[in-house]
């Protein structure tokens, strides 16, 4: 789900709860105007007053922003729990799934080469030993990540295509969260890795560009 899409389904869901609020005042006081004492005094205590304070405090709650999107994200993602074995370099690591050993090629991110072959073509650079430096410093203490799959499952070098979660989030889709639980999204938020996006998965292109071209300070 892109930013823009899950910010349309919020602004709905606001519009929709203040139409709602608005007919219910609307016929609280048409039904009061006809005489009707229930309405005046419910069966369960409620009166006019009542009703349009509980109408304001629906409105008020709806300004915290993505708090449904939060329960509806966490409950559309899943995320599969593995053992971290190892660092192989910035964008890639091994991990165990169920005592199964598996190369996991980060998605949505690449850093410089540091341990490609000299039969791939592809040099092996200062800062792609940064980058798989600064990796093995970040995950020194890691021994559990979670997994988070988006179309793809493999690549042409059989590595699991996925983003590396330190933490299960509550909300998979929010900024701060992705920059400080993801390790796809900590490696763009530090400059370590930089947004490369592959056709099918990229539902996290939009927010990968965001995190990596908006100061730090911006985000917290």
């Amino acid at each position: 789900m892109s930013f823009m899409n899950r910010e349309k389904r919020r602004l709905e869901r606001k519009a929709e709860r203040y139409l709602i609020a608005i007919i219910a005042v609307l016929a609280v006081s048409i039904i009061s105007r006809l005489g009707y004492e229930s309405v005046a005094g419910t069966s369960d205590g409620t009166n006019d007053s009542e009703v349009v304070e509980q109408v304001s405090e629906i409105n008020d709650t709806e300004e915290t922003e993505f708090t449904e999107e939060t329960v509806v994200t966490a409950a559309d993602v899943e995320f599969q729990e593995a053992t971290l074995i190892r660092v192989v370099d910035g964008d890639t690591i091994i991990v165990s799934i169920d005592g199964k050993k598996s190369r996991v090629r980060l998605i949505g991110i690449d850093t410089p080469e540091s341990v490609a072959p000299e039969s791939s073509g592809k040099a092996n650079t200062e800062e792609g030993v940064f980058a798989s430096d600064y990796v093995k410093d970040l995950l020194a203490d890691t021994t559990t990540v979670y997994l988070q799959k988006d179309v793809s499952d493999t690549d042409q070098y059989d590595r699991l295509l996925r983003y590396v979660w330190l933490k299960i989030p509550e909300d998979a889709y929010n900024v701060n969260e992705i920059s400080t639980k993801m390790l796809n999204g900590i490696l763009l938020l530090d400059k370590v890795a930089e947004p490369v996006t592959f056709e099918p998965d990229t539902s996290y292109k939009e927010l990968f560009e965001y995190i990596y071209t908006t100061p730090s300070e911006l985000l917290n």
